[in-house]
């Protein structure tokens, strides 16, 4: 777990979804550069030109991935079966393997096979793994700020046992 403190790993106590998916993010995280500033300004200005356009709706989805792309990182949250939250600083370029990689090293069972599922409701769906299409963060919509599901493969040998003792000592409250 020693790699974890670059995710600047936090625990969280058992909380319902609604609190958990509320991911307060830092102002810090929105400091941006002169430049950065500088490219905003310009972005906002050929919006506003484009918008009395007629603009297709391709072009559009196109614009709003672009937007996505000023993230430099994202903050995922993990929610177990008990209720416990598990948070991590994630690159938004990093393959969806790096949270399988990083939920793997915090279960109290390591061996314990599992998959996390899409925060939105209506498209719950299997996030990638290893072994499967490798895709990123950002291609599933998990940037800025996104909270996962945690669903446990059990079988009679591995069982869901939560996670390992050194997280659950730095436990806190979820305000």
């Amino acid at each position: 777990m020693s790699r974890g403190f670059a995710r600047n790993i936090r625990v969280f106590f058992s909380v319902p979804e609604s609190i958990a998916a509320r991911i307060e993010l830092p102002d810090s995280f929105y400091n941006l550069s002169v430049s950065e500033l500088k490219r905003e300004a310009n972005t906002r200005k050929k919006k506003i030109e484009e918008s009395q356009l007629l603009i297709p709706r391709s072009y559009r989805e196109k614009q709003a991935k672009a937007a996505k792309k000023k993230y430099r990182r994202a903050i995922i949250r993990i929610q177990f079966p008990d209720g416990v939250v598990l948070q991590g600083v994630f690159g938004p370029w990093e393959q969806t393997t790096a949270l399988y990689e990083f939920v793997s090293l915090a279960l109290k069972e390591p061996s314990l096979e599992f998959e996390l599922l899409h925060p939105v409701l209506i498209k719950r769906r299997v996030i990638p793994a290893a072994g499967q299409k490798p895709t990123t963060l950002e291609e599933e919509d998990l940037v800025p700020s996104a909270l996962v599901k945690f669903k446990p493969i059990e079988t009679d040998s591995v069982v869901f046992t939560g996670l390992c003792n050194e997280l659950l000592e730095i436990i806190e409250p979820l305000e």
